[in-house]
């Protein structure tokens, strides 16, 4: 399974369309985040959730993509305010990252109907099936991370780890992939970024058994014992 990590969150303007084409649903991405919370204390699931959209009208004419659980009466609203969008392969993908149940539970398993709308109204639906990943969720070792003055420190059973950097309005300044080990600050930030940083996180994904895990967030100015 392939999962998209983008954290550039992109706000398009909306134009009305006048040729009226319909959305079609080409194909849907999704993966479990298992998250170490360091501030809540607690470790919660999240749901990445992306869908490829053809509309001959442009990205411009779509409005609103749904995830919805109708038996839980349950919904994700992901729209231009809040959705990713990108284009790898030469695939263009939009959706959103962090997806939750907003109480630090589990996102339920089961079937999702997916629901895409563009401006007049017209859409597209389609089924998806939310499976258990195949890993043991109460053996999950986290990342961690320790800040030692001009250095990090990255404690890690997998690898490679990808550090996300955040400033104070949590703007995403920049992210490396790492090894573990201890390494300068500068391997990962200029100086200018050094100056902005305020918070980041760690995140490892696994293909091939389709999850991914995160801990943080880790305070940039605190250094650790």
């Amino acid at each position: 399974m392939k999962t998209r990590l983008i954290m550039v969150v992109l706000s398009l303007p909306f134009f009305f369309s006048c040729t009226g084409s319909p959305p079609g649903i080409i194909n849907t991405d999704w993966m479990l985040v298992y998250t170490d919370d360091l501030v809540l204390g607690a470790v919660y699931e999240e749901l990445n959730f992306y869908v490829q959209v053809q509309d001959r009208d442009g990205d411009n004419d779509l409005t609103e993509i749904y995830l919805i659980r109708n038996d839980l009466n349950w919904s994700w609203k992901i729209d231009s305010s809040n959705w990713v969008s990108y284009d790898q392969d030469g695939e263009h993908w939009l959706g959103a990252n962090g997806l939750s149940i907003g109480t630090g539970g589990n996102i339920p398993r089961g079937d999702y109907r997916v629901l895409v709308i563009d401006r007049s109204g017209q859409r597209d639906e389609r089924t998806i099936t939310i499976r258990q990943p195949g890993i043991d969720s109460g053996k999950l070792n986290f990342p961690e991370i320790t800040k030692v003055g001009a250095t990090l420190r990255i404690r890690s059973d997998v690898a490679p780890v990808l550090l996300w950097f955040y400033n104070s309005q949590s703007e995403l300044l920049t992210e490396k992939y790492t090894a573990t080990g201890t390494f300068p600050l500068s391997d990962f930030l200029n100086e200018k970024e050094q100056q902005q940083v305020t918070w980041f996180y760690a995140y490892y994904q696994n293909e091939v058994e389709g999850y991914g895990i995160k801990s943080g967030p880790y305070l940039f100015d605190s250094d650790g014992p």
